[in-house]
C-alpha cells in the first residue's frame, strides 16, 4: 500500500472527484481508495468565485470508497493547503452531522402520535378475532 495523498481524479465517465486517495493492489487488481470523496463546483459571486463542496455519493454515510484504476483517466496530486483545509472542514462537519442524527434517532422514543403502540401478541389476538368473526 502506498502513501495517502490529496488528489483530483478524473473518471472515464467525466466525473471529477477530490479526495484523500491511496493507490493499492487488491486481489491482483489496481484500485484506488478514496477517503471522503467530494465534488467541488466553482460558483461565481459578485466579488469573485466561491466553491461548493458536496459528497460524491449523496446517499449513505460511508467515508471510504474503492474504484478500479481502469476507470480513471488521470489524477493529479493537490498540495493547495486552502483546498485541503476546505475538504477537511467539510468532512468534520459531515461527520458531526451524521453523529448528531444517529444520537437523535437513538434518543427518539415511540409515542402514540407516531401511530399505534402494541405488542406482537396483542396484534396476533386481534387478527385472530377478526378472522374468527368473518
Amino acid at each position: 500500500m502506498e502513501e495517502e495523498f490529496y488528489a483530483v481524479v478524473k473518471l472515464k465517465n467525466g466525473e471529477e472527484i477530490f479526495a484523500e486517495i491511496c493507490p493499492t493492489v487488491e486481489n491482483g487488481k489496481e484500485v484506488i481508495l478514496l477517503y471522503h470523496p467530494v465534488t467541488i463546483t466553482q460558483v461565481r459571486r459578485k466579488n469573485g468565485y466561491a466553491y461548493s463542496v458536496e459528497p460524491w455519493i449523496k446517499i449513505g454515510n460511508e467515508g471510504l470508497f474503492v474504484i478500479n484504476a481502469d476507470d480513471v483517466i488521470t489524477m493529479s496530486e493537490i498540495d493547495d493547503n486552502n483546498l485541503i483545509a476546505m475538504h477537511n472542514k467539510y468532512v468534520e462537519s459531515r461527520e458531526a452531522m451524521i453523529s448528531s442524527e444517529k444520537s437523535r434517532y437513538n434518543e427518539e422514543k415511540i409515542n402514540h402520535s407516531m401511530g399505534y403502540i402494541g405488542t406482537v401478541t396483542e396484534a396476533m389476538k386481534t387478527l385472530e378475532r377478526i378472522y374468527n368473526l368473518s
